[in-house]
């Protein structure tokens, strides 16, 4: 079967495909909206809003705008900036810390019920602490299983909010369809929008943000209009195939050799974020996915154990075309690999995409581990360590070694933003601080250069 073949039968089995809209006949129009308002189109929006629910890309970002986090990070990701709270500091071990802080006992309040909810993708950041306590209404008190040298970066994590208490935004109105959210005379408004339409609206000039849909950016940027408005960047996200310890060694490291990595790149990130080898960013190691190598791989395929490989795959549509991608080539190749929708029977493998909970390389490693990962010795070390880059290099040559996921590519961020936001910027995990943001009145198409 050909490649192309391959790929079109996932889709259709997935239920994914192109969406009618791509090829709007509306002219292109710029945002030129209402005075006040800021109007954000996502694909998902958190309703009702739960901060330890909250997952991925577009509700993290809803989640950083209106909700209060203990700490928050410089728009580098190189500093620790306050929040609610406003000092810090650890004892000499690194297990206990200490924070000074309003609203402290609402902080251990939503740190406690956080630990206490074992389906939420962020409860690895609390899991190990053995004690969270307000012994004051300004001290917040967390004591871990371990030593965590960088514990305050996962307090920047919107799950860490307290209830109750505002973020940079207050909440107007809230429902799944569009949430209103209020800062002084500046209005924010998210509406829920498949990306296709999104992208029509903004042409339309009825939102002044949107996703580019899945791969369009090579036709927006194409576009003289639209590509000034085109704002793009890899993110601190590892797309990866996790595999369980009971598929055999010998088959994990065949789907590790053998994964479609620039196929992969050139469809989802379309080309605009680097291939994956493993969950730190680098160049594939010397020889391992060498073309030699890849040719033994596919020649041992005949001789390995038949039981079959279940992919557990997410319902959020691009992360289905993404895995459709990967399942038809291993398919094209005889391989004995089948997805399977969740919620579903057992898998032995999950597809996802790992988002940094906070903007260190180390944090795409507990994700990991909190995902069905193991090498825990190693991960504590590394949290442990004064200096933890040698140790995270050496954790992730221990994962490609043992196979126990297949890193396919970094993900990219891809929005179109209008002029009339001044000061929009999105973080190395997609996230975008609307608090700094201005409205301007937007650029006219006469006046506009290319960036």
């Amino acid at each position: 079967m050909a490649r192309g073949s391959a790929v079109a039968l996932a889709l259709v089995a997935l239920g994914a495909g192109c969406h009618s809209e791509r090829e709007a006949a509306s002219p292109p129009v710029l945002a030129s909206g209402p005075t006040g308002v800021i109007r954000v189109g996502l694909a998902r929006l958190p309703w009702p809003l739960d901060p330890a629910r909250l997952e991925g890309r577009d509700e993290l970002t809803v989640g950083r705008a209106l909700l209060a986090t203990p700490l928050r990070f410089s728009p580098d990701g190189s500093r620790l900036r306050p929040g609610l709270c406003g000092r810090w500091r650890s004892d000499a071990s690194g297990r206990e810390w200490r924070f000074r802080c309003r609203h402290a006992r609402a902080i251990a309040r939503s740190l406690r019920g956080l630990r206490r909810q074992p389906d939420s993708p962020s409860r690895f950041l609390v899991a190990d602490a053995v004690r969270i306590a307000a012994p004051t209404p300004r001290t917040l008190v967390v004591r871990l299983r371990f030593p965590w040298r960088r514990f305050p970066w996962a307090l920047t994590s919107p799950a860490t909010a307290p209830r109750g208490v505002p973020g940079p935004f207050r909440l107007v109105s809230g429902s799944r369809e569009r949430i209103v959210a209020r800062r002084g005379g500046s209005r924010l408004v998210f509406r829920r929008l498949e990306p296709h339409r999104a992208a029509v609206a903004f042409r339309r000039g009825a939102l002044d943000e949107a996703p580019i849909p899945r791969g369009d950016l090579r036709a927006v940027l194409a576009d003289p209009v639209l590509r000034p408005a085109v704002r793009a960047r890899p993110i601190l996200a590892v797309d990866v195939v996790g595999l369980g310890e009971g598929i055999s060694r010998s088959v994990r490291r065949t789907l590790w050799r053998t994964a479609p990595r620039s196929e992969y790149r050139a469809l989802v990130p379309e080309n605009g974020a680097p291939l994956a080898f493993g969950l730190l960013a680098g160049r594939a190691p010397s020889g391992v996915v060498s073309a030699s190598s890849v040719r033994m791989a596919r020649a041992g395929i005949p001789s390995l154990p038949k039981t079959p490989v279940t992919i557990a795959v997410p319902a959020e549509p691009e992360l289905r075309y993404a895995a459709a991608i990967v399942w038809a080539h291993w398919r094209e190749l005889g391989l004995p690999v089948r997805l399977r929708g969740q919620p579903g029977g057992p898998a032995t493998a999950r597809f996802q995409r790992l988002l940094a909970a906070y903007p260190h390389e180390e944090a795409l490693f507990l994700a990991f581990r909190f995902a069905g990962g193991r090498g825990e010795p190693a991960l504590l070390a590394m949290l442990a360590a004064p200096d933890p880059d040698p140790l995270i290099r050496r954790l992730d040559r221990r994962l490609r070694d043992e196979a126990l996921l297949v890193p396919l590519a970094r993900a990219q961020d891809a929005r179109l933003v209008s002029s009339r936001l001044r000061g929009w910027a999105h973080d190395m995990l997609g996230s975008v601080d609307y608090a700094s943001v201005v409205l301007g009145r937007p650029v006219r198409k006469a006046s506009q250069a290319a960036t």
